[in-house]
C-alpha cells in the first residue's frame, strides 16, 4: 500500500510538470514566440539630422525613435557614457510573442587585463526594424532589467546654424531645421548669454565655437515668441563639430585698377578686408592668349586652416582663342569669422603661391 502511494504521488508530479511546461522548437525557441527579423545599420546612413541628434543623447543611457519610413523604424539602443575603450552593446535577439515584441541586448565591459583606449566612449546600436513589430515592445539587458527611453522632446529645435549674430551684447544664431518627432520648430533665433550650456562633440565649450552650417540641438529656456521664426534663450546647445566642412562663400567684381599690379602673378591672397569679409584674389597668372580661366570650386576648413579649391581651364589644341595676352583670375569673398589661414590649392594638387605684401 505505501509502495502504490508513492508511485501514484510521482506520477501526479510528472504529469503536474509535463503539463505546466511549454513545448520547444528544434531551434530551441519557445512555442508560441516568432522570431523578428533586424537589421544593425549605422547614423551616417539615415541622414544629418539623425547623425547630429545621436550625437546630442549618446551620453544617456536608454532607447529611442530615431527616425521612420513607411515600413520600417530605426531605434537607437545606447549604453551611455563609458570612463575608456572596450564597452559594447549587442542585439541577442528579437522575438515576438502573441503582440508584444522583446528586445534583448547584452552589454559587453573590457577585461581586467584588456588594454583600451583612455577616452570617454559611447556604445551604442541603431536597429533597423519594422513599424509593426514596435507598437508594443520592451528592451531587456541580459533579460532583467528593463531600458527605460529617452525623452526625445527635450530639444525644441535641431537644425543647422545659418546666421550668426555676433555684434550686440549677446551672440544670436539662426537656425533652420524640419520640425519632427524630435523636436518642435522649424526655425529659430535663438540667443546666448552667460548661462547658456554649449557642448560641442559631448565637450564643453563656449558660444566662439558655434558656425555658420553646424548642426545643433537646442533647448529653450524662458517663454518663446511666436514670430516667424520664433525666439527664445537658449538653455542648452549641443554641437556637432564636422573636422572637414565647406564654407559659404561669394564671387565678387574686382577693381581693375587695385588689381593692375599683382595680376600677372600666380598665387593668391587677402587684398581688402572690412567689418565682415575678407576678399580673396586668386590668380593664374600671365598668359599668352585667350581661352584660359580659373574658378573657385570649393573653400574647406580643416581646423584652423582654410583651403581654397580651384579648377584651372586652358584652351585645347584646335580652340580658337584671341592673339592677346590675359590675366585670368578670381575674388571671392569669405566671412572673417573663419580666420585668416588660408591656402589654395588647384584640383590637380599643385598648391599656389601666397602672394604677400613685400611682392605686392
Amino acid at each position: 500500500m505505501k509502495k502504490t502511494f508513492i508511485y501514484v504521488t510521482l506520477l501526479l508530479l510528472i504529469a503536474m510538470f509535463a503539463g505546466c511546461a511549454q513545448p520547444s522548437g528544434s531551434d530551441g525557441t519557445v512555442s508560441g514566440t516568432e522570431e523578428i527579423v533586424y537589421e544593425t545599420v549605422s547614423a551616417e546612413d539615415l541622414g544629418d539630422e539623425t547623425v547630429e541628434l545621436i550625437e546630442a543623447v549618446k551620453h544617456k543611457k536608454g532607447y529611442m525613435l530615431v527616425t521612420e519610413d513607411e515600413e520600417h523604424a530605426y531605434l537607437f539602443i545606447g549604453s551611455g557614457e563609458k570612463p575608456t575603450g572596450g564597452y559594447d552593446i549587442r542585439i541577442k535577439s528579437v522575438m515576438k510573442a502573441e503582440d508584444d515584441t522583446l528586445i534583448s541586448v547584452k552589454e559587453i565591459s573590457p577585461g581586467k587585463d584588456d588594454m583600451v583606449t583612455e577616452a570617454l566612449t559611447y556604445p551604442y546600436i541603431i536597429v533597423k526594424i519594422d513599424k509593426e513589430a514596435l507598437k508594443s515592445f520592451e528592451i531587456k539587458i541580459s533579460g532583467e532589467e528593463t531600458m527605460e527611453e529617452i525623452d526625445i522632446k527635450e530639444f525644441d529645435i535641431v537644425g543647422e546654424i545659418v546666421e550668426i549674430d555676433r555684434t550686440g551684447e549677446f551672440t544670436v544664431i539662426l537656425v533652420e531645421g524640419e520640425s519632427t518627432m524630435h523636436s518642435v520648430y522649424d526655425k529659430a533665433n535663438v540667443r546666448i548669454d552667460e548661462n547658456t550650456l554649449i557642448t560641442v562633440d559631448g565637450k564643453q565649450a563656449d558660444a566662439g565655437s558655434l558656425y555658420i552650417g553646424m548642426r545643433v540641438a537646442v533647448v529653450f529656456e524662458g517663454p518663446v515668441a511666436e514670430s516667424y521664426p520664433v525666439q527664445a534663450y537658449a538653455a542648452k546647445i549641443s554641437g556637432d563639430n564636422d573636422p572637414v566642412r565647406s564654407l559659404p562663400y561669394e564671387i565678387v567684381a574686382g577693381e581693375e585698377e587695385s588689381l593692375q599690379y599683382i595680376k600677372m602673378h600666380r598665387g593668391f591672397g587677402i587684398i581688402r578686408e572690412d567689418e565682415e569679409y575678407y576678399y580673396i584674389f586668386i590668380g593664374a597668372g600671365e598668359k599668352n592668349t585667350g581661352g584660359y580661366d580659373i574658378q573657385v570650386t570649393d573653400v574647406l576648413k580643416t581646423g584652423d586652416e582654410i583651403t581654397i579649391i580651384v579648377a584651372e581651364e586652358a584652351p585645347g589644341k584646335d580652340d580658337m582663342v584671341v592673339q592677346v595676352i590675359t590675366y585670368p583670375y578670381q575674388i571671392i569673398r569669405v566671412s572673417r569669422e573663419f580666420g585668416r589661414n588660408y591656402s589654395v590649392i588647384n584640383e590637380e594638387g599643385e598648391i599656389f603661391e601666397d602672394i604677400n605684401d613685400e611682392k605686392i
